[in-house]
Parts: C-alpha cells; sequence; structure tokens
C-alpha cells in the first residue's frame, strides 16, 4: 500500500472559514503507523482522500479537493500519539455541516472505519 501524500490529488488549503473542535483521542504506535500511510481513493466511489504531513492529517473531499478536517497530532517517543487540535471548515459551498457533535462522529468515522478498518 502507498502511503498518501499531497502530490497524490489536487488538494485545496482549509478554509478562512473554520471551527476548532476540542477532541482528545490517543492512538497506538500501530494505529499511528496506519494514520500516516493515509488514505488515496481507489475508485469515484470513494469521497475521501487524506495525507500527513508534519504531525497533521488533512482530510479532503477526494473530488473536489477541498479540505474539511485539519486534525494535529501529538508524537510520543515510544511512536504512539494522540490528538490535540481539530479544525474543521465552515465555509458552506465547500462542507455542508450540521453540528459540531455530527462532525466529531464524521471525524472518528474517517479514522477508525476508512483509515485504521476498525468498525
Amino acid at each position: 500500500m502507498k502511503t498518501a501524500s499531497r502530490s497524490d490529488r489536487k488538494v485545496e488549503p482549509l478554509s478562512k472559514e473554520f471551527l476548532l473542535l476540542k477532541i482528545s483521542r490517543e492512538f497506538s504506535c500501530k494505529q499511528m503507523d496506519r494514520i500516516k500511510m493515509g488514505l488515496i481513493p481507489l475508485d469515484m466511489d470513494e469521497k475521501w482522500f487524506m495525507y500527513y504531513e508534519e504531525d497533521t492529517l488533512y482530510i479532503h473531499r477526494s473530488w473536489t479537493g477541498y479540505c474539511v478536517f485539519v486534525v494535529k497530532f501529538n508524537q510520543f517517543n515510544d511512536g504512539s500519539g494522540e490528538i490535540y487540535e481539530v479544525l474543521v471548515t465552515r465555509d458552506k459551498s465547500w462542507q455542508e455541516y450540521a453540528n459540531e457533535e455530527k462532525e466529531r462522529l464524521l471525524l472518528h468515522n474517517l479514522i477508525y472505519e476508512h483509515l485504521l478498518e476498525e468498525f
């Protein structure tokens, strides 16, 4: 499996309209290794493109390249890590959003189901 990088898809920066979500989650060394691999969509049905760069996971819509989440991690010496900050777009032309709880759930699903394949 190829590690995703910014250059694998067209990407847009996070909009200037964003919200800071306070989320704290810890991940094992093995989980962090998988998160760092990111996700390159293999077909048109996959809606997300994710790559990890400089202790940050960027989550984009695969078709448009719009950045929806910027997830910042603290890395620990043993290879494990934790989320300490999440920025989510508030630009309605890029992403429809309902509320913070639904955005937290979406982010959880993207990380655990798409990256970690833990259902």
